[in-house]
C-alpha cells in the first residue's frame, strides 16, 4: 500500500535560537554603556533641577535618585531575562515539537509499509501501530482511519472471488474477513467509541466484512458501507446512525438495541435481520428485503417502509408513529401489538393475506390483497 501524505506532515524547518555574536556583543556593550552613563549623571540631572537644595540635602536627594536608578534598571534586566527565558522555552518547545512530529512521520510510514506485506503478522502489527499514531497524534487521526478504510476496501475483489466460489457450494455462511481486516473495522470502531473525538464519515464501500463480531456500543456514526457484505454480523447496541447502508447485505444480522437513527437501507438485503428494540426513528427501507426480520419493541417513528418485502416480518410492540407502508408487502406480517399504528395507512400496502395479523382496532377493506393470498 502507498503511504498516504499525513495531514500535519509539512516543510518545517529548526527555528533559529541565537543571533550573531557581534550582535550579542554591541547590544550588550550599548546596554552596558547606557546603563552607567543613567547611574553617573541622571541623578544629579535630576537634583540640579531644584536648586534651592542645600548642599548636604543635595548630596542625599542624589543618592536616593541614584539608587532609585539603580532599582530601576535591575528590575529592566529582570525582565529582559523573564523574556528571554520565555523565548528560550517558546523555542524548546518548538523544536521538541519538531522533532515529535518528525517521529510520528516515521512511525506512520513504517506502520503503513507494513500493511503492503505479505505476512498475515506484519499486516496486523501495521493496524495496531497505525492506532498507537492516531492515539498519540491528534493531528493524524482522520489520516489514519482513511488509510484503514482504504485497506478494508482493498480487500473486497478478493472476498469477491471468495464469496462466489462458497455461493457456488450452497455454504454462504463460511466466508469469514481476513483477521488483519476484521482488526482494522476493530479499530475504526474502537476509535470512535473513545470520548471527544470528532468522526467525519468512513468510507466502506463494498467491504466484504462477513459474520464479525463488533465489540458492544460499535460507534460508526455516518459510516458508509453501500453495497457491503456483512451477513450475520453482530452488532448489538451499536451506534450507526445517519450510516449509508443501501444495497447492503445483511441477512441474519443482530442490531438489537442498536442506535439507527435516519439510516439509509434502501434496497438492502435484510431477511433475518434482528431489529428488536433498536432506534430506528427516520430509517429508510425504501425497496428492502426484511422477510422474516424482527422489529419486536422497536421504534419505526417516521421510517419509510415503502415497497420493502415485510414477507413473515414481526413488528408485535414496535413504535409505528408516522411510519409509510405504501406499495409493502404484508403478507403474513405480525403487525399485532404495534402502538401508534393509527397514521400508517396499511391499506396503501401492495399486498397482505389471510395471515396477517393486525394491530388492534384496525380492520382491513379485505381479508387478502394482491398476491397475498394464503
Amino acid at each position: 500500500m502507498r503511504p498516504q501524505m499525513r495531514s500535519s506532515q509539512k516543510k518545517m524547518t529548526r527555528p533559529s535560537t541565537n543571533l550573531p555574536i557581534w550582535v550579542t556583543l554591541v547590544l550588550i556593550i550599548l546596554s552596558m554603556g547606557t546603563f552607567l552613563s543613567a547611574v553617573a549623571f541622571v541623578p544629579e540631572w535630576w537634583v540640579d533641577r531644584t536648586p534651592e537644595l542645600t548642599n548636604s540635602d543635595r548630596i542625599a536627594a542624589v543618592a536616593g535618585v541614584r539608587q532609585s536608578v539603580v532599582f530601576l534598571g535591575g528590575g529592566v534586566l529582570a525582565l529582559i531575562g523573564i523574556f528571554y527565558t520565555h523565548q528560550r522555552h517558546m523555542i524548546e518547545t518548538a523544536t521538541n515539537k519538531l522533532q515529535q512530529d518528525s517521529n510520528y512521520t516515521d512511525r506512520y510510514t513504517a506502520a503503513v509499509g507494513q500493511l503492503g506485506s505479505d505476512k498475515l503478522t506484519i499486516r496486523l502489527g501495521g493496524v495496531y501501530a497505525l492506532e498507537r499514531v492516531a492515539r498519540d497524534s491528534e493531528g493524524d487521526r482522520e489520516t489514519v482511519e482513511d488509510v484503514l478504510a482504504a485497506f478494508i476496501r482493498a480487500d473486497a475483489p478478493r472476498a469477491a472471488g471468495e464469496i462466489a466460489h462458497i455461493e457456488s457450494s450452497g455454504e454462504l455462511d463460511d466466508f469469514v474477513a481476513p483477521l488483519d481486516v476484521a482488526a482494522a473495522l476493530t479499530v475504526l470502531t474502537r476509535r470512535a467509541m473513545e470520548p471527544a473525538i470528532y468522526r467525519s464519515s468512513i468510507d466502506l464501500t463494498g467491504a466484504n466484512i462477513g459474520p464479525m463480531q463488533f465489540p458492544n456500543g460499535a460507534s460508526l456514526p455516518h459510516v458508509i458501507l453501500s453495497g457491503a457484505y456483512l451477513p450475520g454480523a453482530r452488532l448489538r447496541t451499536a451506534v450507526l446512525a445517519f450510516a449509508m447502508m443501501d444495497e447492503v447485505t445483511a441477512t441474519d444480522v443482530d442490531l438489537r438495541e442498536a442506535h439507527l437513527v435516519d439510516i439509509n437501507f434502501n434496497s438492502a438485503h435484510l431477511s433475518w435481520a434482528d431489529f428488536s428494540r433498536a432506534n430506528l426513528t427516520g430509517a429508510f427501507f425504501g425497496s428492502a428485503d426484511l422477510a422474516n426480520a424482527r422489529f419486536s419493541d422497536s421504534i419505526l417513528v417516521n421510517a419509510n417502509l415503502e415497497w420493502a418485502n415485510l414477507r413473515q416480518a414481526d413488528l408485535h410492540g414496535a413504535d409505528l408513529e408516522g411510519a409509510g407502508f405504501m406499495r409493502s408487502d404484508l403478507t403474513e406480517t405480525n403487525l399485532f401489538g404495534t402502538r401508534n399504528w393509527e397514521g400508517a395507512e396499511f391499506e396503501k400496502a401492495k399486498k397482505w393475506s389471510l395471515a396477517t395479523e393486525w394491530p388492534v382496532g384496525f380492520t382491513p377493506s379485505a381479508v387478502s390483497k394482491g398476491q397475498g393470498e394464503g
